[in-house]
């Protein structure tokens, strides 16, 4: 029963891509799967944000709540506000109510020793949304999905780039990162390989880069702009 748990998480996955944007709102046709296995109905799941304030983690969260009212599935969403302490006291209060899984909303459990120990312990399947770099199984989690880092820093560059070509301008590019994140700072860097490069024309420079946490955008972002 918990493996075929673990197996309806490809239902849930297809409502992550969705919501993550891979599946382009121009198709008028789904080419992706069209079978998988047997939905688990009356499953109870935590999903953990990193904080309510990324855009990205509050909308994979509303098509997973899509998802889980077609599955039949107890969700319930807590926020971890952008501190680390506060998502372990989550995991640990998550862990002590035996969810069938929890998500790790946009942020990474490699933090988290003791409590993905506990979890493992106590049978609880670990997903995660951004919660590595890189999509697929980890050590410490079931599946991680995710965009492709580089494919998301390129498209973004070479907007820049082609925006200063066709205006002829010369740009620079300051680059706001939160640094705890890995998937972030695997775009960031992509992002600055290709603005230095500048292929095509030599009017682009990367001009900083600057560490902002997610959580502290609001007060930090006017005092570094």
């Amino acid at each position: 029963m918990k493996d075929n748990f673990k197996r309806s998480w490809f239902w849930i996955g297809l409502f992550f891509i969705l919501a993550t944007g891979q599946v382009k709102a121009q198709q008028s046709q789904w080419n992706g799967p069209s079978r998988g296995p047997p939905a688990q109905p009356g499953k109870k799941v935590v999903y953990i944000a990193s904080d309510f304030k990324n855009g990205g983690v509050i909308g994979v969260y509303r098509g997973l709540q899509e998802a889980s009212r077609k599955l039949g599935w107890d969700l319930q969403l807590l926020n971890g506000a952008g501190d680390q302490a506060l998502r372990a006291k989550m995991l640990n209060q998550a862990i002590t109510a035996h969810p069938d899984g929890i998500i790790f909303g946009g942020f990474e459990p490699d933090d988290y020793p003791i409590q993905i120990a506990a979890a493992k312990q106590s049978n609880i399947t670990l997903v995660g949304w951004h919660a590595a770099k890189a999509s697929g199984p980890t050590k410490a989690l079931f599946v991680n999905i995710t965009t492709d880092p580089v494919d998301v820093a390129n498209i973004a560059a070479n907007f820049i780039i082609k925006d200063a070509m066709n205006r002829q301008k010369t740009v620079g590019v300051v680059i706001f990162n939160d640094q705890q994140f890995a998937i972030a700072n695997s775009k960031t860097e992509a992002m600055r390989k290709v603005i230095d490069n500048c292929a095509g024309y030599k009017g682009c420079k990367v001009l900083a880069v600057e560490n902002v946490p997610i959580s502290e955008a609001s007060t930090l972002i006017p005092v570094v702009v």
